[in-house]
């Protein structure tokens, strides 16, 4: 018999057609009102409980648009959402690498619709990984 996190799990790690599973689908829809804010990063938060120990965390918040080449943190620059930024870097996603079509990287997406804090963290990250791997070669 299957309890409700095996039902949750198989769902949440679900593709449609373009490679993206719900998470991926969520970050792509993101409404003013404060309600359904709530209700998307409640969903979102679902997505990675559920498929814990099931796919591996990077694979749910990196998991690129077959067509248009954009993964979550591309869609997270879009919308300003700094909150998720940090929540999917903090498993796992890769913050710096260009989306397949055009070659925008994050940092692209989140300066050319004004979304400075993003920015500002994004370029924080990148310092801190440059300032690690600095540190591993000596």
């Amino acid at each position: 018999m299957y309890d409700l996190k095996d039902i949750y799990s198989l769902l949440f790690s679900l593709s449609n057609d373009t490679g993206l599973m719900p998470f991926g689908l969520a970050v792509l829809y993101k409404d003013k009102k404060d309600e359904a804010i709530n209700k998307r990063e409640e969903f979102l938060n679902k997505c990675l409980e559920a498929t814990v120990g099931v796919i591996p965390a990077k694979k749910v918040v990196d998991t690129a648009n077959t067509e248009s080449g954009w993964r979550p943190i591309h869609w997270l620059c879009y919308h300003n959402d700094l909150a998720l930024i940090e929540k999917i870097a903090s498993h796992g996603a890769a913050l710096h690498q260009p989306e397949g079509t055009e070659g925008y990287y994050p940092i692209d997406i989140a300066g050319a619709f004004g979304n400075d804090r993003i920015c500002k963290f994004l370029v924080l990250d990148y310092l801190v990984k440059i300032k690690e791997r600095t540190k591993e070669s000596t």
